[in-house]
């Protein structure tokens, strides 16, 4: 399941390599970037596409959504056993590392674009490789070239995993 990003090197991981490992049972918990647009957007798009894989395989999805801060971005204590932790425009924290060992946790998605979170990202592979945990997949650019929801869309791609795909990238507009 190890698919980790080198250094500035995008890997083209998408929803389909975890596909078995969204099952009925497991529950799917998206941590994105709280109060944000872009957020909103890649929490969104990531449910639309993992519900559409779910009803493929014949079962209702258990999907919850956690709203966090950038740099504040923790895994909750109480998640359940055995889940998949995806975060959406935001990073995880070392700090929740040790939830993750603990709850055994059957993958760790990452999909961030913030400049912030490169070192923090190294810092949780790090810990997380301490611990032979090797289902984190990281899915990030690290520039403002592209948007969380951006990133969101390649991560289910193909397309038709979205029925509202319009076939732009979306773009960032800054002000």
């Amino acid at each position: 399941l190890k698919a980790c990003l080198e250094e500035g090197l995008r890997l083209k991981i998408n929803v389909h390599d975890v596909r078995d490992i969204i099952s009925p049972g497991v529950k799917v918990y998206n941590i994105t970037h709280g109060g944000c647009p872009d957020g909103q957007c890649s929490a969104f798009l990531l449910r639309c596409a993992a519900e559409k894989i779910a009803a493929e395989l014949g079962f209702m999805l258990d999907f919850a959504v956690i709203q966090a801060c950038q740099g504040k971005s923790m895994i909750p204590k109480d998640i359940d056993e055995g889940s998949v932790v995806i975060f959406t425009d935001c990073c995880a924290e070392v700090a929740g590392t040790e939830v993750v060992i603990e709850k055994e946790v059957r993958a760790l998605v990452v999909i961030d674009h913030h400049k912030s979170s490169e070192a923090l990202l190294a810092k949780v592979k790090q810990t997380l490789s301490e611990q032979d945990f090797d289902s984190l997949f990281a899915f990030n650019v690290f520039d403002h070239d592209a948007c969380g929801a951006s990133l969101t869309l390649d991560f289910c791609s193909p397309p038709s995993l979205c029925d509202f795909w319009s076939g732009e990238k979306l773009k960032v507009i800054e002000y």
